[in-house]
Formats: structure tokens, sequence, C-alpha cells
């Protein structure tokens, strides 16, 4: 366990990574197995967005439909999940489209933990403390019930920690890379992506004293591909170029029920971070601010198109804890940690 404490991020054996990766992968098709044999994603009213998913691994690109939330172009979870489609036998009565998703959804899910557990390492030079934050986030409320359950925030989630990480070490000229991606992944990605470059710019530039010209270059290359993809996907599902901005209107769904149901939003909203913010708060500090500031402040332009959607409390706990659900489960565990050792040392 000692020789754990000092594996560098860039420079761990590959053994190492393949190891864990496949333990977390392991721990998750247990996890998701519900949607295997239990129920069918399509045919739950709360799950609709995966009729237009299940379509995309069943019949793959041909037949784009257009849908004006974009859910018909998110193609990155879909496209594995359409390889694993082709490749994998009938395994008994499992659904073969759900368990697709389900394969997916497991790497994706194993690498969000794999990064996270590394990351805990990096941040508090502690091997227990990334494994605890490993289970905090498989075991929460939103990778069980969403991230595995048959939806693409698990590679939303992925490509939002990736290009956290590849900012946070100065790998700029991955960005543009992550960036295309992560448009596919989920069109939101798109806003994530300018206001996280402008936080992150905006604090190297200050702490530097000096503007940084290679970030500055990479992140404005990676918000010119990022459109570049958003108006391509929405030329492939409606025909004709759709302005950003016409689009987040379109989604415009009456009075949001934050304001019409303050009290039921709360409540929904709790089933994620009831438990993990109290536990998070005094872990934080633990967290560079190089590395966390960018990623709230991506935050906030999520929640207001969220709002103007009119998602509900659960809606808010997914793109919430998407964006910093694994920077939380750190810091809930290095607070964990923390009590521990006070404990057993007093």
């Amino acid at each position: 366990m000692a020789s754990l404490m000092k594996i560098d991020f860039w420079q761990s054996n590959p053994i190492s990574y393949f190891a864990i990766f496949s333990l977390f992968f392991l721990m998750c098709l247990g996890l998701g197995y519900p949607t295997l044999n239990r129920f069918y994603p399509p045919d739950l009213n709360q799950l609709s967005d995966t009729v237009l998913y299940f379509n995309i691994v069943e019949n793959g690109f041909s037949n784009i439909t257009a849908d004006e939330y974009g859910r018909s172009t998110r193609f990155f979870t879909t496209g594995l999940a359409r390889l694993v489609y082709l490749v994998a036998p009938t395994i008994g009565t499992w659904d073969k489209t759900s368990f697709s998703m389900l394969v997916a959804n497991s790497c994706f899910v194993s690498a969000i933990a794999c990064l996270t557990y590394f990351m805990a390492i990096k941040f508090s030079l502690n091997a227990q403390t990334g494994l605890i934050a490993c289970f905090l986030l498989l075991l929460n409320f939103q990778t069980t019930n969403i991230f595995l359950a048959g939806l693409v925030e698990a590679g939303f989630c992925l490509m939002i920690l990736l290009f956290s990480i590849l900012s946070y070490y100065g790998r700029y000229f991955l960005l543009p890379m992550i960036a295309f991606l992560g448009v596919l992944s989920k069109e939101v990605f798109l806003p994530f992506l300018i206001t996280y470059s402008f936080c992150f710019i905006l604090f190297v530039c200050y702490e530097e004293k000096k503007l940084v010209w290679p970030a500055i270059i990479s992140f404005v290359s990676s918000c010119v591909i990022g459109i570049a993809c958003f108006l391509y996907l929405k030329f492939l599902a409606f025909g004709s170029v759709i302005n950003p901005m016409e689009h987040a209107e379109n989604l415009r769904k009456g009075i949001p029920p934050v304001f019409s149901d303050p009290f039921g939003t709360l409540f929904r909203f709790s089933y994620v971070f009831i438990w993990l913010f109290p536990l998070a708060l005094p872990g934080l500090k633990n967290i560079p601010r190089k590395f966390i500031f960018p990623i709230i402040g991506s935050l906030v332009p999520l929640i207001i198109l969220g709002t103007i959607a009119s998602i509900s409390g659960n809606g808010y706990a997914r793109v919430t804890f998407t964006v910093i659900g694994p920077i939380l489960c750190i810091a809930a565990a290095a607070n964990i940690q923390q009590l521990i050792s006070k404990r057993f040392t007093n």
C-alpha cells in the first residue's frame, strides 16, 4: 500500500491501471444488472431518453431523427454501445441492447473511478483516501440510477473530468480532441466548455500575472471545434444549421419546477447530495483552487440551461453530480480519512 502512495498520475505502471479498471468494471456490471433482466429502460417514462439511444445502438447512425433536445445525436456512448451490440452474443434472457449500453457505461464509470482514485492520490498523497473516494462515487444514487441505467451521462462526466485533468496538468494539445468527443457525448458539453475555458484562462493568467498563450490558443481552438461539432450534429438532425441560442430558447417549457414546486425540487435534489455535501465541504480545502474554480464556474450555465428547460430536482442533481461529483467524492473521502485518523489518534 505504501508504494501506491507514490504513484504518479502520468507515470504509473500500466498494469496498475488495468487491474483497478477491471475491478471497477466488474463492480459496475453488477450495479447495472437491473437493466438486463429487471426492467427495460425505454419502457419507463422517467428514462424516455433511452428510446432514442437504444435506436442508435440497434440501427446505427443511418436513421437520425430530429429531436428538440438533441438526444438523437449523442453518438459517443451510443457509438461504443453500437460496437458492442454488433459483436456481443445473445446471453440468456438479457436484452442485447441494454447489455451493450451497460458495457459501454461500465467502461466510462470505471474510467471515472480510476481518474478519481489517481487524482485523490495526487491531491492527498493517500491511497486509502483514493479508494474511499471511488466507493463513494460507485455507491452514489446517481451512479446506479443514471450512469448505469442506459443513459449517456457517464460518458459526459468522463469527458468533463478528462478535460479538467488535462487542463490542470497543462496538456493543452489534447484539449481540442476532448472537446470534440465531449460535444459528441452530450451537446450541453458546449456551454461547459466555453465557461470552463473562460474561468481557467482567467485563473491562470491572474495567478501567473501574464497571458498564458498556449492555454489561450488551445482553449479557443477547443471552443471553435466544439461549436463546429454542435452545428454539424444539429444539421444532421434537422437538415439545417441551428443557432445554439435559439436551440436553448426552444427548450423553454413553462414555469420551471424550481419556482412552481421548490420543496419537491429540493427533495429530489437531496437524493444525491443530502449526505455528500456535508461530508465534502470540509474536505474541499484539499482540492487545489486551480482545479476546482473552473469546474464550479462551468456549472453555472448548465444550471441556467436546466432551469430554462424546466428540469426537476433530480435533473439538477444529475447535472451537478456529472460536473462536480468526482471532486466532491474526493473531498468527502479526504474528510472521512481525517475523521478516522483523529478518532484513532485520540
